[in-house]
């Protein structure tokens, strides 16, 4: 993100808006919300209802509380970590990469594969070369899925998520094969 932003002139306190899909109802709470908060997690999204394009357009839609800017989850705290911050990312990424709508009116099926597309490339060609690591995927490869354990993991036999294609990029679940 910090690449684009710099690439494209942006800096973190420029607001995410102009960079999501146009076909997307961007309310004035909305508009409030910046690059660094979207990081951070401070934008006052409190809503995770997952990391697919649809969930995070009707988040989006829906607006936030701007008091929820200045405080955390539980009221204590400036953070409210939400995944769905980093999922956005992914979307943003693709935007400030170049991307443009490609369907009109706007098809979130087909928008939401061409961006994460674009946001793979974007993380092979840009993250990934430079140290070496080839063929990222957000999927798991046949027969070597990776596993999530709990801390500590005790008997646990871990989760498989599987295929994380279209929604690569929240932080936490992210797993490169």
């Amino acid at each position: 993100m910090l690449q684009l932003l710099e690439k494209n002139n942006l800096t973190i306190e420029d607001k995410i808006w102009t960079h999501l899909p146009v076909g997307w109802i961007i309310p004035n709470s909305v508009k409030q919300i910046s690059f660094r908060q979207i990081l951070r997690h401070t934008s006052g999204i409190r809503n995770d209802p997952g990391e697919a394009n649809d969930n995070i357009r009707t988040v989006i839609e829906n607006g936030i509380n701007l008091s929820d800017t200045a405080s955390g989850c539980d009221g204590s705290a400036e953070i409210c970590y939400r995944n769905i911050n980093y999922a956005m990312c992914r979307i943003l990424i693709a935007y400030l990469d170049g991307y443009r709508l490609v369907t009109i009116p706007y098809n979130n099926s087909i928008e939401e594969v061409i961006i994460a597309k674009r946001f793979s490339d974007y993380m092979q060609h840009h993250i990934f070369d430079t140290p070496g690591i080839k063929d990222v995927s957000f999927a798991p490869l046949a027969n070597a899925g990776a596993l999530f354990y709990p801390f500590p993991a005790g008997t646990y036999h871990g989760t498989n998520f599987g295929d994380w294609t279209l929604t690569g990029g929240a932080c936490r679940h992210s797993i490169i094969y």
